[in-house]
């Protein structure tokens, strides 16, 4: 319903919710629902500032994940470390 523009105003709590369990999450291929919120009109963005404002912080979040994750990519992880540590 999303990527149809379908009722934005009920749709993008969903999506919210869905992307933060799974941020690349997507019906047809990986990242639908983020190119989805995208694609919504400019009208509802600025009719309904706090559902954008919701989404912004969303997108803040993700980004500041993606940096940790770039992080931790250029240092040697010991991954049995992490396996015991995951374990305890």
């Amino acid at each position: 319903m999303l990527r149809q523009n379908y009722h934005p105003f009920y749709i993008i709590h969903e999506a919210i919710t869905r992307i933060r369990i799974n941020p690349i999450v997507g019906g047809l291929y990986e990242g639908e629902m983020l190119y989805s919120l995208s694609q919504v009109d400019a009208s509802f963005w600025l009719e309904y500032t706090e559902i954008r404002d919701e989404v912004l912080l969303l997108l803040i979040v993700l980004d500041y994940y993606k940096l940790v994750f770039l992080e931790e990519e250029e240092e040697e992880i010991d991954v049995v470390q992490k396996n015991n540590d995951f374990n305890k």
